[in-house]
């Protein structure tokens, strides 16, 4: 019990952490919104799974004006929130139980982070510098944005799964224990099972037992291998027979556990007979290099042209013109200028610094090959999150886990007058000053807004969900077009059909409910909104809306959306009366 509760102190380190960061979301929270139209999705299909008691069903019915949209989302992070209700269930209902698990399942995800981030690198770091680890992950800019109260979603849920296989891989490198690789390759899948844009990040870990192999091969190694592969191989049947895709187990999907990532588990489970064969022939280096890169390119190879559309992803599965709107996320969006750099890159970029600097005063350790591989594989994360914005935590997890072993070198290093030095730029350059960018600039935002955009934000927060809930009250079962980003919030607090979410899956409806905002016909009914289906139009007719809408870009005449917000109403609508107190307009489509 007393080797198990320094994690526990970890674990609270972090989870108090990222909740005092953001203490405007706890009121937003008690008033019971969560923040993240994500998170009401996913409560949506728990909903919807216990309505139709169809629990493995990825089908949302009132999305697409009614006629359904696949969310290709596993149901591994739909399990977790449930799990989380649990404790809550007996206390105040089902309902309010599953809402509290979604909006503590962000914080909840950062404390475990913080806990196994912390348990991954301890061989390589003094108990004394651990507890910098949970914290720096806490106050990451880039895992804020996924960990703060009111959101679940499955982006911190893949990191976590992808720590955990790191720390495995480590620990059987360094212990030269193959049971160590067998949990490496079973957390492995599990961040497949949440969501195949682990992949990448999961070969990163085997590729430590590939260039291990190669420049120190050995029994344990092979038997890790071979180890890993097992364990995955095991975890993705499992996950195949528990939830399986839509379209059948035997389907091949690239956005959901299925039965691609079966292939590729059996691919790497076959990749490590060639290092035995390899061991038992006593190769030397040059045939171990030729004959194990001549393998794994063979292997991908082999998995790419069964699969080709994985080159490609989420955009693979879209027309150009589909994939150019879906990508016009923050999320997606890549670093694109300084700010962005210096809040979500430059922490990556340091850490491969300090990773290729350590490489060099480590040649002469047992393994500085494998320095030089994870310096590596820092930098390709560090990539990934100038190409889009949302892969930053990857990065910024191996930033924290480098600041804790620069700390804890120094430390144990005979004291030198630079030490102390490296240490605080350690400190400034991981820790202080990305957030320190971030919330200057947030505040210089503030600060230099008009009295005009500041009353208009004030006016905003007259339009709650709550008094939209109540307003559609009287329309179960009508199509209603409103505002994407409240979409599935209004899936779930109403009884109402939406015309279109921002999912992949769901592309088409989002298309045409974007179409829909942008019909410039104020005469007669625009052949946009017919083919919305829409019977009713929701709308809070503030700038601010207008300003953020996807549909408001390169509009020669006014657009529909353009015309509500200022008031001005076409001869085919009709304003439904509402509550006084609301600055909600809702009108019926004749």
């Amino acid at each position: 019990m007393l080797k198990r509760a320094p994690y526990l102190l970890y674990f609270f380190i972090a989870f108090i952490t990222i909740m005092v960061m953001r203490p405007a979301f706890f009121s937003y929270v008690l008033q019971g919104e969560l923040v993240n139209p994500d998170s009401y999705m996913r409560l949506v299909r728990i909903q919807e799974a216990f309505d139709h008691h169809e629990w493995f069903t990825s089908m949302v019915s009132r999305n697409e004006s009614g006629s359904g949209t696949l969310i290709y989302w596993s149901h591994l992070v739909d399990a977790f929130i449930l799990a989380l209700s649990l404790p809550l269930k007996f206390l105040i209902g089902c309902q309010k139980a599953l809402f509290w698990a979604a909006a503590l399942y962000g914080p909840v995800c950062v404390g475990l982070l913080g806990a196994f981030s912390a348990w991954a690198i301890k061989p390589l770091v003094s108990r004394a510098w651990l507890w910098i680890v949970p914290l720096g992950i806490a106050l990451s800019p880039s895992i804020i944005n996924y960990g703060h109260i009111g959101i679940a979603t499955h982006h911190l849920t893949i990191l976590l799964f992808t720590v955990i296989a790191w720390g495995f891989v480590g620990r059987a490198y360094l212990q030269e224990c193959p049971l160590y690789a067998w949990g490496a390759g079973i957390a492995s899948g599990l961040a497949i099972w949440v969501s195949p844009e682990a992949t990448p990040f999961c070969l990163m870990g085997f590729g430590t037992f590939v260039i291990a192999s190669i420049c120190q091969p050995s029994n344990a190694l092979v038997r890790s291998m071979k180890f890993y592969g097992a364990g995955f191989i095991g975890l993705i049947t499992v996950a195949l027979f528990l939830d399986p895709p839509y379209q059948g187990m035997l389907s091949a999907q690239l956005d959901r556990i299925s039965f691609t990532f079966l292939i590729l588990a059996a691919l790497i489970y076959a990749y490590a007979f060639i290092p035995y064969i390899l061991l038992r022939l006593q190769a030397p280096l040059g045939k171990r290099v030729v004959w194990m890169c001549a393998g794994a390119l063979f292997g991908m190879s082999i998995w790419l042209s069964l699969f080709p559309a994985y080159l490609h992803g989420l955009s693979g599965l879209m027309t150009p013109e589909q994939a150019k709107e879906f990508f016009i996320t923050t999320e997606m969006a890549p670093i694109a200028n300084f700010i962005d750099l210096m809040t979500y890159g430059f922490a990556g970029i340091a850490s491969v610094a300090v990773l290729c600097a350590l490489s060099f005063r480590q040649k002469n350790s047992p393994y500085p090959y494998l320095l030089w591989y994870v310096s590596i594989c820092s930098a390709l994360c560090t990539l990934l999150a100038f190409m889009h914005i949302r892969f930053a935590m990857y990065s910024s997890a191996i930033s924290m886990i480098t600041m804790a072993c620069v700390l804890s070198l120094f430390t144990r290093a005979p004291t030198q007058k630079w030490d102390r030095t490296i240490r605080l730029a350690a400190l400034l350059c991981f820790l202080i000053l990305p957030n320190l960018v971030g919330d200057v600039d947030a505040a210089f935002s503030l600060g230099v807004q008009s009295s005009t955009e500041r009353r208009e934000k004030d006016v905003q927060r007259s339009c709650r969900l709550e008094d939209a809930r109540m307003l559609l009250y009287s329309i179960p079962g009508r199509t209603v077009l409103a505002d994407v980003n409240i979409g599935p919030a209004l899936l779930y607090k109403t009884d109402i059909n939406i015309v279109g979410a921002f999912y992949h899956a769901g592309i088409k409806g989002y298309m045409k409910q974007k179409a829909a905002w942008g019909a410039s016909d104020s005469v007669a009914k625009p052949s946009e909104i017919v083919a919305s289906g829409a019977d009713y139009i929701l709308i809070c007719p503030e700038p601010p809306i207008r300003k953020n809408h996807p549909s408001e870009k390169e509009q020669t005449h006014p657009t529909l959306l353009e015309r509500l917000s200022t008031g001005e109403v076409p001869s085919w609508l009709s304003v439904v009366p509402h509550s006084v107190g609301t600055d909600w307009v809702l009108y019926q489509i004749r």
